[in-house]
């Protein structure tokens, strides 16, 4: 009972880490993502300038 008990706590502990590695991951990947439109959307803006 004490075994599983502990058992069910490590596995918590350990979702529970996997889970932050996870969102800080999809956090940077949020960010990356951002900074990748951000940088199109300046080159978007470059070009069309050019145009006109």
């Amino acid at each position: 009972m004490l075994y599983l008990l502990t058992w069910k706590g490590t596995s918590s502990i350990w979702l529970l880490g996997l889970h932050g590695v996870y969102s800080s991951f999809f956090n940077a990947t949020d960010l990356f993502s951002l900074v990748i439109k951000r940088h199109i959307d300046v080159r978007h803006v470059i070009v069309n300038r050019r145009n006109y």
